[in-house]
């Protein structure tokens, strides 16, 4: 049960499921975000449009009021008068009408203290107020929200009526217009402004009161509604797709990383069988590819190790079996004793050889670890190289070889260890009289360059395969040919000159061709300014 509940685990953790978490996330308060602009503009578009047409009708309404209350038709209230000739309370009230009939409109004209002159639709105190058969009256509970004032009604809320009569311009209300509709479903728009008219015989402007027009809107509530389900079923689309698309593109994703899993078992496991194969061309791609260049390192690195631990214990076999040997036939009896210093001559050899390879073998593994001191400073070069030569002449003389020295200066001083440089040239040099067949020459020669001296050291010797080459360098290897010429070296000595050379930031190349010889190149930094 518990392997089933970890993979479960993993699964809800998943590239996956992050994925489709963060997208839907984004995806909603996108939808969201973009559907609520959406619902203010469309709110803001819609309240314009009529805002419009509720201005254009309140100063039209103004118009006509005004012209009846300077007529002689106004006997001091809204009332058609007991003659033929009704024409400015006719034309208002058909004005108000067709405004009804058009906008659905509720037109209210209050007077300054906030009684109700005239509306439309009627009030049920203005039935005398018709002119004419089906004319409307308002919603009884539009009416329950005035107040009836001896036997007039008004408008309960100064806020109704005062803010008008303070300013030229329109007060605009976009709710319940202060609890005149609030019993209404659907959202009002209401315009009002204040009705000035001159008095006829003083030519005095007076304030009469204020005109009052108010629309439902239910197209803002249905646009509302619209956007609200365009938006939620735009959001449940997109996030249908974006599942579909995730999941292809996910795939493409996490199928590498899986594999790249799988393959870190086996690794961990230590198995360097199978590669992950490349199937994308991004940074997936970038990173199975490295990750089978690890393993391809690693794999080398475990090969190296094995052959490492094989070729010590070679080396450390045979000189003990040796020694061992002679020993046990010396006490025994079965070596006479006018040979025995003979071979005790051999034993002290091989214990030499031992502790050239134990010295060697700390060496590397200082200089792996960073626990290898070097101490830089300025010295001559040239002067260590005839050193060299003149330490090893008496193995250059028993070959009967020819040294050419070539420097290109009489004094280049460069800058690093002493000590472990000097062991770089004895090395190289060695190796050149070792495998230099008698009579043949070494070319020792030096080439100043920019910031560095470059120092090569060339014989005529055997000579190293193109094979060989690339693993010259590595700790124990000695080509097939150097182990039938070389009986006494341990094959770390071109692995120390490589991680000396390493750690003075500098490099070291082989050029060679079997049969014809082979040279080595190597730097050295030149002083810096302040140590020159």
């Amino acid at each position: 049960m518990e392997p089933a509940s970890k993979d479960k685990k993993l699964r809800i953790h998943s590239i996956y499921i992050k994925f489709l978490a963060i997208f839907t996330i984004t995806i909603v308060l996108s939808s969201v975000l973009s559907g609520t602009i959406m619902y203010k503009l469309v709110e803001s578009y819609l309240i314009a449009s009529r805002m419009d047409d509720l201005k254009s009708a309140a100063d039209t309404i103004s118009d006509y009021v005004t012209q009846y209350l300077t007529s002689d038709e106004y006997v001091g209230e809204f009332v058609p008068v007991e003659h033929d000739t009704n024409e400015y309370f006719y034309n208002l009230y058909s004005l108000m009408k067709i405004s009804n009939q058009t906008m659905g409109a509720n037109i209210f004209i209050t007077d300054d203290r906030g009684y109700v002159g005239f509306s439309y639709p009627l009030l049920p105190d203005m039935a005398d107020k018709r002119i004419e058969h089906g004319s409307r009256f308002l919603n009884d509970s539009i009416v329950a929200n005035l107040i009836l004032d001896n036997g007039r009604y008004r408008f309960p809320n100064k806020e109704q009526y005062v803010p008008s009569l303070r300013t030229d311009g329109y007060v605009v209300d976009k709710n319940h217009y202060h609890g005149l509709f609030r019993d209404e479903k659907v959202p009002f728009l209401t315009i009002s402004r204040r009705l000035v008219y001159i008095e006829p015989e003083t030519r005095i402007k007076q304030v009469y009161g204020t005109v009052c027009i108010s629309v439902s809107t239910p197209e803002i509530l249905e646009a509302r509604q619209k956007v609200i389900l365009y938006f939620m079923l735009s959001t449940c689309i997109a996030v249908l797709i974006q599942v579909i698309v995730l999941s292809i593109s996910t795939k493409r994703i996490t199928e590498p990383v899986r594999a790249l899993q799988e393959a870190s078992r086996r690794l961990a496991a230590g198995s360097f069988e199978r590669n992950v194969i490349r199937t994308t061309k991004d940074e997936i791609g970038d990173l199975v590819d490295s990750f089978n260049n690890m393993t391809i390192a690693l794999e080398n690195l475990d090969r190296v190790r094995n052959d490492f631990i094989a070729n010590v214990s070679h080396e450390l076999r045979t000189p003990m079996t040796s020694i061992g040997g002679f020993i046990d036939g010396i006490m025994d009896g079965v070596i006479p004793p006018e040979k025995h210093e003979y071979y005790l001559k051999i034993v002290r050899s091989e214990i030499s050889r031992l502790s050239t390879l134990v010295n060697e073998l700390l060496d590397i593994a200082k200089m792996q670890s960073g626990n290898m001191e070097f101490h830089f400073t300025v010295f001559d070069i040239n002067v260590d190289i005839r050193n060299c030569i003149i330490k090893l002449e008496p193995l250059i003389n028993d070959k009967e070889l020819q040294v050419e020295l070539d420097l290109d200066n009489e004094q280049e001083n460069v800058y690093g260890d002493r000590n472990s440089l000097q062991r770089v040239l004895i090395n190289l040099i060695q190796n050149a009289i070792k495998f230099t067949p008698k009579g043949g020459t070494i070319k020792v020669y030096t080439k100043r360059l920019k910031d560095k001296v470059e120092v090569n050291v060339e014989d005529t010797g055997i000579g190293i395969s193109k094979e060989d080459q690339a693993m010259i360098f590595e700790r124990f290897f000695k080509s097939d040919k150097s182990r039938s010429e070389d009986k006494k070296g341990t094959g770390l000595g071109l692995s120390i000159v490589k991680k000396i050379l390493i750690a003075h930031d500098q490099d070291i190349k082989v050029d060679s061709s079997l049969g014809k010889g082979s040279k080595f190149t190597f730097t050295v930094a030149r002083p810096p300014k302040e140590h020159s």
